[in-house]
């Protein structure tokens, strides 16, 4: 490793690749991963110890754009370049950024570094100026909304990481979910909130007064979402309504009750949900529940028939049950989510 690190100085780069006897690519080390590994690892130790194996690479005609958004998604800051599996070169975030003279690198710090709400509003602003940039640029639209999708992630993070540190709620387990085209990484221009709250209590506590500890700050969420440009849901699909702050157990019967259920309604409700994804907070609570769920949706054939074509009116509303199990219940129509 002093070896490499002694290269990296002459060269005045910042990540050194391993490659094979054909220039197959095997690992890369760069200056973070050193600095993650001391103290434990020695400087005459192999590179092997604390290289990053199999790095993720692109083909050099590879739009330069769509090394941005890999680099974004994954929070890397080297990108291989391959031709026929061996290696041509390295990208770095510098180099893509200047490229593209989209300030990427410098918008994705300053929104993980923002300290208010009010900042977070300008950087989003920036992200939808960045948007229509990239819309001029001839963009295909898979890349944009996914280029977005990464981007407002990122604001939203950020946002959950602020509130978080204004309420108490110790011995709860959370994850921020995302449903609908957010869920979907589809975002566009004018995208409003659909999202909910996955909870486990740790030391057994009732799923209704872990709930009450949560509503407070779910609400201040979804007004600080609404404040950097991601609209209030008229539908009420979010985190605040309590049909949507749910323990594992509640997330599991809400699920199972809309597999059984064929009505066009619920199937639409359902399209909307099923597509959840961890935003922030402990994203193994939502893989198990995803876990669970493909599980049971197998066994649902009536279910996965029925699900693309369900018939409904335009616009749904979530309402809280009188009973002690959460439901839906349709109410005027207002717009689709």
């Amino acid at each position: 490793m002093r070896t490499a690190l002694q290269r990296m100085h002459e060269a005045h780069v910042g990540a050194i690749v391993v490659v094979d006897a054909v220039a197959r690519p095997s690992g890369i080390f760069t200056e973070r991963d050193l600095l993650s590994a001391m103290p434990d690892v020695q400087l005459d130790s192999p590179i092997a110890e604390v290289m990053v194996r199999e790095p993720l690479s692109l083909p050099a005609h590879t739009p330069s754009y769509e090394a941005a958004l890999l680099m974004m998604e994954h929070r890397i800051r080297h990108l291989l370049v391959t031709e026929e599996e061996r290696l041509l070169g390295v990208v770095s975030e510098r180099d893509l950024f200047s490229l593209q003279r989209l300030g990427l690198g410098e918008l994705t710090m300053e929104i993980r570094l923002a300290r208010d709400i009010d900042t977070l509003a300008a950087l989003a602003g920036r992200v939808r100026r960045l948007t229509r940039t990239l819309v001029e640029e001839g963009v295909a639209a898979e890349r944009l909304t996914l280029f977005v999708s990464v981007l407002n992630d990122r604001i939203s993070e950020r946002i959950i990481d602020l509130v978080r540190k204004r309420h108490a709620f110790d011995r709860i387990g959370w994850c921020w979910l995302a449903f609908g085209s957010e869920g979907r990484l589809e975002q566009t221009f004018a995208t409003d909130q659909d999202n909910g709250l996955l909870f486990v209590a740790h030391d057994g506590s009732p799923a209704a007064s872990v709930r009450q500890s949560l509503l407070p700050f779910a609400r201040e969420v979804n007004e600080a979402l609404d404040a950097c440009g991601f609209p209030l849901c008229k539908g009420n699909v979010m985190a605040s309504n309590p049909e949507l702050c749910l323990s594992f157990d509640e997330w599991q019967a809400k699920l199972t009750g809309w597999l059984e259920n064929s009505e066009p309604k619920a199937l639409l409700d359902a399209a909307i949900v099923f597509d959840f994804r961890a935003v922030s907070g402990d994203s193994r609570l939502a893989a198990d529940l995803r876990q669970w769920f493909l599980g049971v949706t197998g066994k649902r054939a009536n279910f996965l028939r029925l699900l693309p074509r369900p018939r409904c009116r335009p616009g749904r509303r979530w309402h809280a049950s009188r009973t002690s199990s959460p439901r839906m219940r349709p109410a005027r129509p207002e717009r689709s989510t």
